[in-house]
């Protein structure tokens, strides 16, 4: 079983499982077997509270629905997948992620890289977003997001424009 599978069924039981993560155990120092208190998240940025960033996601339709083996990378879905629109362009406030507004229907999923160039070589990734989002737990999210196909990269090698960088 992949990480990223074991990570969204323990999503789809717990979501609030993500929250506890801060209080694992361990810690960089081998020096200091106690585990670190987390740092406090204040309930607002520091100066301007309507503080926003914007995003670029996948629509989840578009990954349910993604005939492929793996994802394209974000180039190619910006540049070849125009009738579809599978990018949405999302400004996230700062108070709004920190209250959970977006918990049921936003996914960001972080994983491996199966190869340096390639984040999802076999496609078992992708296979293993799908059927959460297929499931009933995943049903109910809107977007997703993912490195390889929400960020400019630079593969293939000199791809990335400079508005990209």
């Amino acid at each position: 079983m992949t990480g990223l599978l074991r990570c969204l069924k323990c999503l789809a039981t717990d979501p609030k499982s993500l929250g506890n993560a801060s209080k694992l155990p361990y810690s960089l120092s081998a020096a200091s077997p106690e585990p670190e208190e987390p740092a406090a998240m204040p309930a607002q940025p520091e100066g301007n509270s309507t503080r926003s960033c914007t995003f670029f996601m996948l629509s989840a339709d578009f990954v349910r629905q993604f005939p492929g083996k793996s994802l394209p990378f974000f180039q190619e879905i910006r540049d070849d997948y125009t009738t579809e629109e599978p990018l949405v362009e999302v400004a996230l406030e700062y108070a709004d992620v920190v209250k959970g507004t977006h918990i049921e229907t936003t996914l960001a999923v972080s994983h491996r890289w199966m190869q340096p160039d390639d984040p999802d070589s076999d496609g078992e990734q992708l296979k293993a977003l799908k059927g959460f989002l297929n499931s009933p737990a995943g049903k109910k999210i809107e977007r997703v997001w993912i490195d390889s196909a929400c960020m400019p990269q630079d593969h293939p090698k000199g791809s990335r424009s400079a508005e990209d960088a």
